[in-house]
């Protein structure tokens, strides 16, 4: 009995540990579970009195770590640490929590202080006692020897006492290894990060200005959990540093909710979602803000409790669309399964529910890398559903613009041949009121003329001057007809131009010798000016002659009073030949020469001796100048209104010739 009575005293009776021996350290030790704590809740105990107190405790058995979460108390920890070896031995006591606003050292011996150290974040970087991401405190023991450490931490931000005992070479190789597994994190993101940026400039997609955002405050909060930002950024900063490493860890989650959200299209589809998102991202961003300003810690915990509820937010958002067979949601949710639950721990680890031992951080590290890999090829795969959407847009407006242009022309086409027929029907009205005025008036004269011949008492002599006015009038229908079979010819393409080198010189010649008749009866003088013999004009010889020269002089002739002047200036340039016919005849109105070149228009009128026309001449004369590939225009002035200053210039612009030895030169 009394040996049972023994052990229950002895399992009833307070654990305590046993010395660190370090005489026997090769790598490392994690030695937080032979370390007891101390609760200070003046945060005004000086190291004497706290010697002596007796409420010390132990790590409660299976933790590895203390975690006190978000206090603003302070916490003491002591351990006794011995050399049971032969030599001195030095080594590394390293506090592994990056983020600890004051951490106060003492060394002692049996009784007294050998030394003490003050450090943590509100302390320049350089003062900590090895370039590590923790507090490094180089120490050494003589073989034989025991030491007492007392530590007091104290933050602002969630309190995590992890301690570890490292070998001077052992640390040195932790550190080189946490370095280079930085560099590859911390470059693995900045590639990322890049990558993205590339496709944000190139696309002009605003998701991927989003993403590099998010990853960027990602980054930035995993450097402050592993405290190489303050090493690396703001060194000689250490109000900076307690203030990004508030603002930071809320400000990437904003960045992600604001970035769930535009991924996942619920502006669109979902607008109270979406703002609920929107919502819970600003007020992480103000209580990161105040937080950063002030540190109260009931506004850390705040912001830990909120990015407990984004992810699960997030995470139901994600299973319930895909649930729903949503291809984005899916391909989000594996990227962001690791991510969300990494959240989560560190989270209620910031807040003091023990998930995991591994030091706080890693789990958002490994996450992060997670998340960016596999979410940058969600966002490929974004990337090619949106060209795949503005493919299929484009074709649809393609498609839709293409049937309405068919529809446009289709109409417009319509109303070209309603037009067409509309003209074609007026021009056949016109014409063929122009052919029975035309034609009746000669016609009436025969008419007139030949009834006479059925007086039985006519002579000869009476009966002459009658059959040469119906010779005339016969004459005048014959004209009448050919032109409109002329004109009727060109238009339709049975007439085919087959254009030459054409001399001016010859051709008007053998004009003026066809209207020598008309210029003498009106004693009219015909002079030409700039002509020389060599001028030569791509027309057709027969209808220049015939057509264009011979109608339009007989106009000028026409309406010109008996002994003026018409006149035929020839202006010869590289490329073209201008002739221009100058009449001082009694000139054409507006009306009229707005209208002198149409069919449809009665624009013909007798001469000053009553010389009648048949209103083709001036239609048939630019058909051909236009079928030579030149152009004809008219200026006239009538005499009502410049009685001085009369008459009508008619231009012929012609493209110039060269005979073939010239054009070989």
């Amino acid at each position: 009995m009394s040996w049972w009575l023994f052990i229950l005293c002895l399992l009833s009776m307070p654990l305590r540990a046993s010395p660190i021996d370090v005489a026997k350290l090769d790598e490392k030790l994690p030695v937080s579970a032979d370390f007891e704590v101390l609760e200070d809740s003046s945060s005004a105990l000086r190291v004497e009195a706290v010697r002596e107190s007796p409420s010390w405790k132990f790590l409660e058995r299976g933790q590895r770590t203390f975690k006190f979460g978000i206090t603003d108390r302070a916490y003491w920890v002591r351990a006794t640490l011995t050399n049971s070896g032969l030599d001195a031995k030095s080594f590394y006591l390293v506090s592994e929590d990056p983020r600890t606003d004051f951490i106060d050292f003492y060394y002692f011996d049996e009784q007294s202080l050998l030394f003490q150290k003050h450090t943590g974040d509100y302390t320049p970087f350089s003062s900590r006692g090895f370039f590590y991401r923790g507090y490094a405190f180089l120490l050494t023991i003589e073989p034989g020897i025991s030491r007492q450490v007392y530590m007091r931490f104290q933050s602002t931000a969630p309190v995590e006492i992890d301690l570890q005992v490292y070998s001077t070479g052992a640390l040195e190789r932790d550190a080189t290894t946490a370095g280079q597994a930085g560099t590859l994190y911390f470059g693995g993101m900045a590639s990322i990060v890049l990558f993205n940026f590339l496709l944000f400039v190139t696309s002009r997609q605003r998701i991927y200005l989003s993403y590099c955002m998010f990853q960027l405050a990602t980054a930035g909060a995993i450097a402050i959990s592993f405290g190489a930002a303050y090493g690396l950024l703001w060194p000689d900063s250490p109000r900076l540093n307690a203030m990004m490493s508030i603002f930071l860890p809320c400000l990437a989650p904003a960045l992600a909710l604001t970035f769930t959200a535009s991924y996942l299209g619920l502006h669109e589809n979902q607008r109270k979602l979406w703002w609920s998102l929107q919502g819970l991202a600003v007020i992480l961003g103000s209580v990161g803000l105040l937080g950063a300003w002030h540190g109260f810690p009931f506004l850390m915990k705040t912001l830990y409790y909120l990015l407990i509820v984004a992810p699960i937010l997030v995470l139901s958002i994600l299973i319930g669309k895909s649930l729903q067979r949503n291809r984005p949601a899916s391909l989000f949710l594996i990227a962001w399964i690791p991510l969300l639950l990494a959240a989560l721990i560190y989270s209620l680890g910031r807040l003091g529910y023990s998930i995991i031992p591994l030091p706080q951080g890693l789990e958002l590290a490994f996450g992060s890398i997670w998340e960016a890999v596999f979410l940058s090829l969600c966002l490929g795969d974004k990337f090619n559903q949106i060209k795949k959407q503005e493919m299929l847009y484009l074709r649809r407006i393609q498609e839709e613009e293409l049937t309405a242009r068919e529809a446009r022309l289709i109409a417009e086409l319509r109303r070209r041949e309603n037009l067409i027929s509309e003209r074609e029907a007026t021009a056949n009205r016109n014409l063929i009121r122009v052919i029975c005025h035309d034609l009746a008036n000669p016609l009436n004269i025969i008419l007139n003329y030949s009834a006479m011949f059925e007086k039985k008492d006519l002579v000869w002599s009476d009966v002459q001057p009658y059959l040469k006015k119906v010779h005339k009038a016969a004459v005048h229908q014959q004209e009448i007809i050919e032109h409109i079979r002329e004109f009727e010819a060109l238009n339709s393409g049975k007439h085919q131009i087959k254009l030459q080198a054409v001399s001016l010189w010859e051709t008007l010649k053998q004009v003026q010798d066809l209207i020598r008749q008309k210029l003498d009866e009106k004693k009219i003088q015909l002079l030409i000016q700039g002509l020389e013999s060599d001028v030569l004009v791509m027309a057709e010889q027969r209808s220049l002659t015939y057509n264009v020269l011979t109608n339009l002089l007989s106009n000028a002739l026409k309406f010109s009073p008996d002994g003026s002047t018409v006149e035929i200036d020839v202006v010869v340039s590289q490329e073209q030949v201008d002739l221009v016919i100058i009449d001082h005849g009694i000139g054409m109105d507006r009306e009229l020469v707005e209208n002198i070149f149409d069919m449809a228009s009665p624009t013909t009128r007798p001469g000053l001796k009553g010389e009648k026309g048949t209103g083709f001449g001036l239609p048939i004369v630019k058909s051909y100048v236009e079928k030579y590939g030149g152009s004809v225009s008219v200026e006239s002035s009538p005499i009502e209104e410049d009685p001085e200053h009369h008459g009508t210039r008619f231009c012929l612009r012609f493209k110039r010739g060269y005979s073939l030895g010239a054009a070989a030169s």
